[in-house]
């Protein structure tokens, strides 16, 4: 089970990876804008992953 939520936690990484990619090289929108859906999305990340550990202390 430990296995299969590590395999997860790679595929959303790629997928993360990819996405950033594609936006920081895209003209549509902003520098600015940019670095903020970035910082969204690490900020995002972050939160869940302090959610999931203190959840497993519970």
């Amino acid at each position: 089970m430990n296995g299969e939520k590590t395999k997860e936690k790679e595929l959303l990484i790629e997928e993360i990876k990819c996405r950033v990619e594609r936006l920081l090289e895209t003209d549509a929108i902003s520098e600015e804008e940019k670095i903020f859906i970035v910082e969204r999305i690490f900020s995002e990340i972050k939160d869940s992953s302090s959610k999931e550990i203190n959840n497993g202390r519970d």
